[in-house]
């Protein structure tokens, strides 16, 4: 895969990407970007604070899941706070969006990987992947269709507005998961269809398109919220955000899975409860973002302009409104018509 993955060399050396090389007098520490928006470096120094506990006390509290958990929903309640009082509210609001969408779909990938690959000892009668066909074959065929989902978007999604685009991936997600509620409840195999082709044309098929439905929105509103002059920095505490939010999925997930009394270990396996998990944490869950988009994402379509680049912030911060942040705002868009 070395040669495949070496490839991105090819195009940045032929320039493809269009970075102009900064003058030697300008090389080193932008300075006035501290004082054009001492809040957002601010959040962003936070966050890098959060991130760097968060993986230490990973390494220090290894099999302490509950205070690994309960430190990084607190951070992430720290994170949110502070991004509606030190960001403009609409960059506060779709970055919160963005977060909860995550955090709403805890991540169940250890449970349901060990349910699908154990044995029949560990689960009778179950499906008994080999890794070569549960890692190599259906992530081939889980790129080819993820492909295809990007060129389908860009195709047929490309002037929607937001909102319904980030409902179509919540949706997907949905039924991605009645998937693997299908093939633990052993539908299929009623059906008469394999448990092999009932997953590779099922959950290695749509979790990547769903990846694609959601990822590619949040791509894109994400790059119309970023200011002129701080692109690179606001750019990296959005995508920060939607990471941390993983984080916590995940460790929720691992923790909701000690729980609810699902073991995975040799010769005491229990998947008793991993159907309603599963519902709950992959069906019930994620639905709850649809109500937010319509409070946290601008009614805008995919092509709209959403933030000016020239005026920033075009609407205030909560602590820049207690300042008079407001009146500034609005001072600036004066002199500029």
């Amino acid at each position: 895969m070395i040669p495949i993955a070496l490839s991105i060399a090819v195009p940045t050396a032929l320039g493809f990407l269009s970075e102009e090389r900064v003058p030697d007098e300008k090389a080193g520490v932008q300075w006035h970007i501290f004082k054009k928006d001492p809040y957002l470096i601010a959040l962003c120094v936070v966050m890098a604070v959060c991130a760097i506990c968060n993986a230490a006390l990973g390494v220090l509290f290894f099999h302490e899941k509950l205070v690994q958990m309960v430190f990084a929903l607190s951070a992430a309640g720290l994170l949110c706070v502070l991004a509606f009082f030190w960001l403009p509210r609409m960059l506060a609001c779709c970055n919160i969006y963005m977060f909860l969408a995550h955090v709403l779909y805890i991540n169940l990938s250890g449970a349901l990987d060990y349910w699908y690959t154990a044995d029949e000892e560990c689960v009778p009668g179950g499906p008994h992947f080999d890794y070569t066909y549960y890692i190599t074959y259906t992530t081939i065929v889980g790129a080819v269709s993820g492909l295809l989902g990007i060129m389908a978007f860009q195709q047929f999604l490309g002037d929607w507005s937001f909102r319904p685009l980030f409902w179509i991936g919540t949706v997907l997600g949905v039924i991605g998961a009645t998937f693997d509620l299908l093939i633990i409840y052993r539908l299929n195999l009623a059906l008469g269809i394999p448990d092999e082709w009932f997953y590779v044309s099922g959950n290695a098929v749509i979790r990547p398109i769903l990846g694609a439905a959601a990822h590619m929105p949040a791509i894109v509103l994400t790059s119309k919220l970023v200011p002129r002059g701080l692109e690179s920095t606001t750019y990296a505490l959005l995508a920060g955000f939607q990471n941390f939010g993983s984080v916590v999925s995940s460790l929720v997930g691992v923790y909701l899975t000690k729980a609810v009394g699902i073991k995975t270990s040799e010769g005491d396996c229990n998947f008793d409860n991993l159907p309603l998990t599963i519902l709950l944490s992959h069906c019930l869950l994620p639905l709850l973002a649809i109500p937010f988009t319509f409070i946290l994402i601008p009614d805008k379509s995919m092509k709209d302009v959403i933030l000016d680049p020239e005026a920033y912030p075009n609407e205030p911060s909560l602590i820049g409104s207690l300042i008079g942040g407001a009146e500034a705002t609005s001072e600036d868009k004066t002199k500029d018509t």
